[in-house]
Formats: structure tokens, C-alpha cells, sequence
């Protein structure tokens, strides 16, 4: 009879766990319900019906060959992406354990045993020698997971794993944006640096010329020294442009793991092009989609999972031991008849007394699971920053760039208008270099705000969720 009850019974404990996991904590992240709440949106552009959704592929956002170059080879060899995978796959090991620890384990022992009994103990007064020889498959300590606890662990270890899953795209998605900033600061700083070496020139030209006017005694000595003092702001203007050009290069070459060639031929910043069609949705649609909102939101579960193992920890443990074999006094008597041997050994764990370590690991998994619900709520307030500090410059950083490029057409036509005076004698060859000055000072502008423009819709691509195909 005990033996048809026996399957019955483990069928029973085995399907019949309860969780103790309680149920996820509401999230109310204090944000707007929409981009249209933020102060300067109202007047937002409204965008095509087909735009494209924040999780655009990044080498459609990088149209760019050049972008998908710098971008493919840091994705191959940036260290802090290499340490998230590896993470990744630790968590993913941890997961397996985790799973298995869910099933019986099966072991096969082949044991040897010798004991000696001295005279003194013997019955018959004389020292005697015993052997034993087992060869048995054994289950050895299976816990029966009546409470959960195992369910428990094993969902935290889940959760666990997809979070650092979604912190890996988090990774790439932060990577990219960055890859492409340094790219943006670097080639900015190298178009400065050649606009400075420009005006550099210019101006040591029209100090030269304040000076030969001044021996004639056209100029003063007080314009002498105007020119004097504005070419050395030149040469600190330059110096200080080939300072910022080399941090920016090293700082690319750190992201993306390669030195890239100055020398080579790089496009301009005008001509590279980025996707401009992402959509003002609703935060809640938008930025869920982010990785490392998705990450935050993992690490909660996991922290209210532990909740469920630290409860299971009150109850009873109840784990199951056994061995089927076969025994005999000797290696020769394994195989006769009659040499079957088992073994079956349940046990109750019941917690009476532990001077409060279980309750205070709940209480410490319950202040996680708190601590973990603001994280969380954090990174939702900051990603609805970043896309909303994003959306509200945009229109700003066209507008300032379309004044600079209109500002800087007016330019070139006195410039061609003066040459032309100067080429019959009208104006004369000061009033010519000034204005290729003025010149200059507008390109820096139009390139500063050419990176402006261009990193903001990198961040913004990022701040939306980005891309990570």
C-alpha cells in the first residue's frame, strides 16, 4: 500500500507550491502624460504619418558610410560592451543553476568500505576485519519546493538575467550615441582648427600691412598694436582649437577601440546626414521601449522575487535523499541474488529559532525591492528629460543654424562685393582683409552649430530608445 501511495504523495508535493512572491509595486513615475505638456512644444512641427519609430535600426538613422564604419567598430571591440556581455552571460549561467536546482540531481557511487573492530570490542574477543561494496544511483538531497522558495529564486535569477540582457543594449544604445558624438566633436575641432589656421594667416597679413602703414604714416601706433595683440589671439585661437582636436580624436579612439587616421579624408560635417523622422508619442509608448527603463524594470522584479524566497524561508524545507542499489560484503557478491539494497530518508527543516536572521533578510529584500521602485522611477523621470531637452532644442538649434547659414551667404556676397571694388580700386586691401576675417568668425559659428544640431539628434535618437540592430 505504501508503495502505490509513494507516487501519489511525491506528485502531490512536487505540483502543489504555492508562491510567496507579492504582487509588483504600482509605478507612477511624476511625469507629463504627454511631449505636448512640455513648456515649447506646443508649437511642436507635427511629423509625417509614416515616421519612423524610435526603434529605427541604427544603420538606417546612420545612413552614413562613414557612421557605419565608426559604429561597427566600436560595437566589435569597446571594452565596457565587452564587460556588459560577459555580465550577460554570467547571468544567464546563474539562471541555469538556478533552474536545475529545481530538479533532482541522479548520482551514481561505487563505494569501498573497510572497518577494523579491535579485540576489546569484539564479541568473540578477537580483532576483526568487515568490508562492504555498494553500487547504488542516488538522489541526494532534493528539496521538495512546497513554498515556492525555488520557483522564487529561480524568477529572480530570470529577472536578473534580462536585466543585464536590456543593460547589454543599453550599453550599445549609449555606445552609438557616443561614437557618433566624439566623431561630431572630433571633425568640428578639425574644421576649426583649419578655419584658424586661415584666420591666423590673414591676420598676420593685415598686421604686416598696419605696420607698412604706419611707417608711412597712414596708421597710428594704437593699430599697430590692435593688429599685434589680435594676431596673437589668433595664434592662441588656433592653439587652443589643435588642443581640443587631439582630446577629441583620443576620445574616439578610446570608444570605438581603433586609431583613426587624421590624415584621411573625412566629410565634412555638412554632408553627413541623419534620420530626422522620430516621432512625439505619448512617454509611456515611447521611452518603455528604452533598455535601460527595460533593465530597471527587471531589477524590480528580481528584488520582488527575492521578496517571495526570503518569505519561503519561514516554512518548513522539506528535501527527499535515497539510493537504489546493489550491497555485498565483497566485489563479488554485487551481482548474486539477493544483493538489492535502497535507502529512502525524507526531512522536515522547521525554523523555531534563529535569533531574527530570517526576518531581517526579508525586511532587508523588502528595502531593496523600495530602493530598486525609486531607481526605477529615476530612470524614467531622466529619460523623459533627455527626449524632452532633446524635442525642445531641436527647433531652437535649426532655427540658430538657418540664421547662421543666411549670416553667413551675406558674408560671402560682401566679401565677392569688396573684391571686386578693391580689383578696381575703390576699397582698399584693408577693408578686404577685415571682411575675410568677419568671415571666419561666421564659419566657426556655422561649424559650432553644424555639431549642435547634429549631436542633438544623435542624443535625441538615444534618449527615444535608439536602435541596436
Amino acid at each position: 500500500m505504501s508503495k502505490s501511495l509513494l507516487p501519489g504523495l511525491l506528485t502531490l508535493l512536487l505540483g502543489s507550491g504555492c508562491s510567496l512572491i507579492p504582487a509588483l509595486p504600482e509605478k507612477q513615475p511624476p511625469i507629463p502624460a504627454a511631449w505636448n505638456e512640455v513648456k515649447g512644444l506646443e508649437k511642436a512641427e507635427p511629423l509625417p504619418a509614416d515616421a519612423a519609430t524610435p526603434q529605427l535600426p541604427w544603420r538606417q538613422f546612420y545612413r552614413h558610410p562613414v557612421w557605419q564604419e565608426l559604429i561597427e567598430t566600436a560595437l566589435r571591440h569597446n571594452r565596457d560592451l565587452q564587460a556588459a556581455v560577459a555580465r550577460m552571460g554570467q547571468a544567464k549561467a546563474l539562471l541555469g543553476i538556478s533552474t536545475a536546482a529545481r530538479l533532482p540531481s541522479v548520482q551514481a557511487n561505487l563505494l569501498h568500505q573497510e572497518n577494523r573492530t579491535p579485540a576489546e570490542l569484539a564479541q568473540s574477543g578477537k580483532a576483526t576485519v568487515s568490508s562492504r561494496d555498494d553500487l547504488q544511483l542516488a538522489l541526494p538531497a532534493f528539496e521538495l519546493d512546497f513554498w515556492g522558495r525555488l520557483n522564487a529564486l529561480q524568477q529572480e535569477a530570470k529577472a536578473t538575467f534580462l536585466a543585464n540582457e536590456a543593460a547589454v543594449q543599453a550599453v550599445r544604445t549609449l555606445l552609438i550615441a557616443q561614437v557618433a558624438e566624439a566623431w561630431i566633436n572630433w571633425r568640428e575641432a578639425a574644421e576649426r582648427s583649419l578655419l584658424a589656421r586661415q584666420r591666423l594667416d590673414v591676420q598676420q597679413t593685415l598686421q604686416q600691412l598696419v605696420a607698412d602703414r604706419q611707417q608711412a604714416g597712414i596708421a597710428t601706433a594704437q593699430s599697430h598694436w590692435q593688429a599685434v595683440l589680435a594676431t596673437q589671439g589668433a595664434q592662441a585661437e588656433l592653439a587652443e582649437s589643435q588642443r581640443q582636436e587631439g582630446a577629441a580624436h583620443h576620445a574616439l579612439q578610446l570608444l570605438t577601440g581603433h586609431n583613426w587616421d587624421a590624415e584621411r579624408h573625412w566629410p565634412l560635417l555638412e554632408e553627413v546626414v541623419l534620420s530626422d523622422t522620430l516621432p512625439i508619442d505619448l512617454p509611456a509608448q515611447t521611452l518603455a521601449a528604452r533598455p535601460d527603463v527595460r533593465a530597471a524594470e527587471y531589477r524590480l522584479q528580481a528584488a520582488n522575487a527575492h521578496i517571495g524566497a526570503a518569505r519561503a524561508a519561514f516554512w518548513p524545507r522539506i528535501t527527499l535523499t535515497s539510493s537504489l542499489g546493489l550491497a555485498s560484503a565483497g566485489l563479488q557478491g554485487l551481482f548474486a541474488g539477493g544483493a538489492s539494497a535502497w535507502s529512502f530518508l525524507p526531512s522536515l527543516e522547521l525554523p523555531i529559532f534563529d535569533a531574527g536572521r530570517r526576518a531581517f533578510a526579508q525586511e532587508a529584500a523588502e528595502a531593496e525591492q523600495r530602493a530598486l521602485l525609486a531607481e526605477y522611477e529615476k530612470v524614467i523621470q531622466q529619460a523623459f528629460r533627455e527626449a524632452a531637452d532633446g524635442l525642445q532644442a531641436r527647433n531652437v538649434l535649426r532655427q540658430q543654424l538657418q540664421a547662421l547659414q543666411n549670416s553667413q551667404q551675406a558674408q560671402l556676397a560682401r566679401l565677392q562685393l569688396l573684391q571686386e571694388r578693391f580689383t578696381v580700386g575703390v576699397d582698399s586691401k584693408l577693408e578686404l582683409l577685415n571682411q575675410q576675417l568677419a568671415l571666419y568668425s561666421s564659419e566657426q559659428q556655422l561649424r559650432s552649430a553644424e555639431r549642435q544640431l547634429l549631436v542633438n539628434q544623435a542624443m535625441l535618437y538615444k534618449a527615444l530608445g535608439g536602435g541596436v540592430n
